[in-house]
Parts: structure tokens; sequence; C-alpha cells
């Protein structure tokens, strides 16, 4: 006990500011990220931009941007639609620089195989559309569990599985609400 600790369990977990070990459950929780220093500053420049990114619903907006930091509670999945160059996929790379300085996660490494790319980010990106099956059909199931759970299972190739504690945020961006059609019956909330 003088050189070390045996380690049963090991799990990754966004909703920690520093690594631990804890003694009752022999788990080390490792913090992959954390959210960088910033110093916040109102630019109206900023304000003018995501007004006209969200139009009638930037409230909505601004109350997703509210709980976006908070990766101990599910929020819903923000999805954006607009004109090619509107700054839909800008908006989640510059939100995604709150913890990297590489932009937000792509939906497709996280919906395939190996999921190792959740631990630069908490921000994932589905650009063009919500992410789809080998047969094109939208993964409207996945997409549910993706954005209500506070665990998932971290899959890294040649490495074993771990638990990745923490909510995730999911960013849908498409230029037509065509895009976004899942064959399912939907409220627009």
């Amino acid at each position: 006990s003088d050189y070390g600790r045996i380690c049963d369990d090991v799990a990754y977990d966004y909703t920690v500011e520093k690594s631990y070990f804890d003694e009752e459950t022999k788990a080390l929780y490792v913090c992959p990220i954390r959210a960088r220093e910033l110093e916040p500053k109102f630019h109206p420049g900023v304000q003018k931009w995501l007004q006209a990114l969200a139009g009638d619903r930037y409230e909505d907006l601004m109350l997703w941007l509210v709980h976006c930091m908070d990766l101990d509670r599910p929020t819903a999945a923000l999805v954006l639609v607009g004109p090619k160059g509107t700054g839909k996929s800008a908006f989640a790379n510059q939100l995604a620089r709150i913890w990297t300085r590489q932009g937000a996660v792509d939906a497709q490494s996280v919906f395939g195989s190996f999921n190792s790319d959740l631990m630069r980010c908490p921000i994932v990106l589905a650009d063009e559309g919500p992410p789809r099956d080998q047969r094109g059909y939208l993964r409207t199931q996945e997409i549910r569990s993706f954005v209500s759970e506070r665990e998932r299972t971290l899959k890294r190739k040649y490495m074993p599985n771990v638990t990745i504690r923490g909510c995730l945020r999911l960013i849908i961006t498409a230029n037509s609400l065509q895009a976004m059609h899942t064959g399912e019956t939907l409220s627009q909330d």
C-alpha cells in the first residue's frame, strides 16, 4: 500500500474536475477533458449571428446553451436547419472549443464501431442530417439513447472497453428539413 493501490475498474467521467481513486469501490475515475478556463465576453456581433442562426427560436437556443455545460444532465439534441453558409457547423465547432482546440466530434465516428473520439470533446456534430445506418435509415432509437444516457461504453480499438460517464451534446445540422425526415411522427419540440 505504500507504493500503489489495486484498481478493480477504470471509468472516464466528464462530470468531475479532476481524476480520483475511490477507495470504497476500488475504481479510478479519470477526467478525460476539462472545460478550458476562458474569460466570457459579450460581443454584439456574436449575439446578432446567434439571433440570425436561431431566428424565432433564439430564446430556445440560449436556454440550450445554458444547459450545455452541465454534463451531469441530459438535454435534447440541438437541430439547426438553414441555408448553406449560415454558420451551423461553425456554431458547433466554436462551442466545442470550450473543451478542446479541435472542433466537435463527428457523429459518424461516435455511431460507428469505435467511439474513442468521445475522449476529446462532449460536443458531437451530425453535419448534414442525423446519423444513418448502412441501409440509409435514420438511427432514431440510437439518437434517443445517445442524448438521454448518463453513461455509455467507450469502445477503443485494441483496448478493453470502459465506461464513460456524463451526458454528451448532440448538434444536428441540415440545409433543409428534408434531411431531417425520419418517417416517424414527431413533435416540433
